[in-house]
């Protein structure tokens, strides 16, 4: 089972997900028409070149030119599995938290 820290309550993850989709049908607009992505930027500078572009296309282009991708929102590759975890060990350790636990924590700085 899933929970989600909601409203600063544990809940189970399919309560949460059902209000959220209860309160988007809320707002949803019930007008029949098709939603429309326009291709129009506002003037935004390509790090590659160095131009301002206006069009999407056209700086999506000039990325794919310059042998660059555009990465961030891609979707994952596999679905997450979510850990098993029971809610009463996540309970107790929001508890260990709240208490001013701080695990041990070592970094390595590497330059890359």
């Amino acid at each position: 089972m899933r929970y989600v820290m909601h409203e600063g309550q544990l809940k189970h993850w399919a309560e949460v997900a059902a209000a959220r989709r209860a309160r988007a049908a809320r707002t949803r607009s019930s007008l029949p028409a098709p939603m429309i992505i326009s291709d129009h930027l506002d003037g935004v500078k390509n790090p590659v070149d160095g131009k301002l572009y206006d069009s999407k296309s056209a700086y999506y282009q000039a990325v794919k030119d310059a042998g660059c991708e555009i990465i961030g929102n891609e979707s994952p590759r596999r679905p997450y599995a979510a850990p098993d975890v029971k809610a009463e060990e996540i309970g107790e350790a929001l508890h260990k938290v709240k208490e001013g636990y701080k695990p041990d924590l070592e970094f390595e700085v590497v330059d890359g």
